[in-house]
């Protein structure tokens, strides 16, 4: 049986040459960054807390930008040694160059950019120009040989043109496309209804089939269109992550079950064992996990499958963290 993996989400810098107009870190951008010596502790801990779990690591290198990094490479040449570990780059366009492209080639699963429509709206979330970089990045950098993802953050600003968003990300030379919901701020409605979700995703669906590409199932409600079976001896095993293997790690080594989700802080990584401390101990985790509180959700035989976005909820209901999803229109009685 193949072990498990736990996905750490490492921001190494909040340094960014784009300024998004959804970014969570609008004006919240931390000077913080971790130096070589820090990189290597916290790394040491997190492989060890892994070999505790019994399960293989996964890092997705991600900032704001993290080639801006002054240390970046050294970061991947540390890396690219670790056993059975799975690699991921989430950047900009405009800092992978032909020379970065050759360089990250041997050592990552593949790199990850935005796109968030076609050329009116990207730029528009963007900057002028933004639309034309990403694309030239994505055709580039395939054509070389790297295995590229591009993730879109869907709100109804840009649900409706889903299908165009699609074919552009495909036809530029991605091998995988996926989205995130926009979360909005405490206590900011959420605006993506029931509707317009469920719309989308079978749009989605359609358009994948058609292009005959790889659909990420990021999204925890893809489980309701094919649920997986509950497994007797795992109650979480698909869905949201929060409270599972997966955390994200800040620059100032501040460690978050989720990080768009604003209520889970767990507190700075300060030496060895917090990982497995903050994974097993950690009361916000073990809120997390007690799923069976979640209204609405409780109820729904999706339950241990899905759970819907518990960082929108907890934004949206403002700070309430048992409320349902509000873009959920999959609810299905276990009566």
């Amino acid at each position: 049986m193949e072990k498990v993996r736990w996905y750490l989400q490492w921001h190494i810098t909040d340094n960014c040459n784009n300024d998004c107009i959804h970014c969570y870190n609008k004006g919240k951008r931390k000077t913080d960054e971790p130096t070589v010596a820090q990189f290597k502790e916290v790394l040491a801990d997190f492989l060890e807390a892994c070999n505790e779990m019994g399960a293989y690591p996964h890092i997705a290198l991600i900032g704001g930008d993290p080639l801006l990094h002054p240390n970046f490479k050294e970061f991947v040449n540390i890396l690219k040694d670790v056993p059975n570990l799975i690699l991921q780059i989430a950047g900009n366009p405009e800092t992978l160059t032909n020379e970065m492209i050759r360089f990250l080639l041997p050592h990552i699963a593949n790199f990850q950019v935005s796109l968030d429509g076609n050329r009116i709206i990207h730029d528009k979330f963007r900057y002028k120009g933004s639309f034309a970089a990403t694309i030239d990045c994505l055709q580039r950098a395939s054509n070389m040989g790297m295995k590229m993802n591009v993730m879109s953050t869907i709100s109804e600003l840009n649900v409706h043109s889903i299908g165009e968003m699609i074919n552009i990300a495909c036809s530029a030379g991605a091998d995988k496309w996926t989205f995130a919901r926009y979360v909005p701020e405490l206590g900011e409605k959420n605006n993506l209804t029931p509707k317009m979700m469920r719309v989308m995703m079978s749009k989605v669906l359609s358009v994948h089939n058609f292009l005959d590409k790889e659909i990420s199932k990021k999204e925890s409600f893809w489980n309701c269109f094919s649920p997986v079976e509950k497994n007797k001896d795992c109650k979480l095993i698909s869905g949201c992550g929060l409270g599972t293997l997966s955390m994200s790690i800040l620059p100032d080594n501040t460690i978050m079950g989720c990080r768009r989700h604003a209520g889970s802080v767990l507190g700075k990584w300060e030496k060895k064992g917090d990982f497995i401390d903050k994974l097993l101990f950690h009361p916000i985790l073990i809120k997390f996990r007690k799923v069976e509180k979640i209204k609405r959700c409780k109820d729904c035989v999706y339950l241990y499958s899905c759970r819907g976005c518990r960082a929108i909820s907890y934004a949206s209901s403002n700070g309430q963290y048992f409320e349902t999803d509000p873009s959920c229109s999959f609810f299905k009685s276990k009566e």
